[in-house]
């Protein structure tokens, strides 16, 4: 774990940040499009290939233009979701 330390930009402001501060490890596990419905409610997050959020457990896909937008790339959950 980290340690915090002041880091000044000259002014009096002191900014406290951790240095060893790290973004956790998310595993993605494929999700093949052919399982999304028309506004049924998702059970996990729907994620890109980087890990970007697409849309949150418990939101629906309520149109067609969205559906087909999910379906042009490939999709993933977090693994344990």
């Amino acid at each position: 774990m980290g340690t915090a330390a002041p880091i000044t930009d000259g002014s009096s402001r002191i900014d406290w940040r951790c240095s060893t501060r790290r973004k956790p490890e998310v595993r993605l596990v494929p999700f093949k499009s052919d399982y999304l419905r028309l506004d049924e409610v998702l059970p996990f997050g729907l994620r890109d290939a980087t890990g970007r959020l697409l849309l949150a457990a418990g939101n629906r896909i309520s149109n067609e233009d969205r559906m087909e937008e999910l379906q042009r790339q490939p999709l993933f959950a977090e693994e344990g979701e």
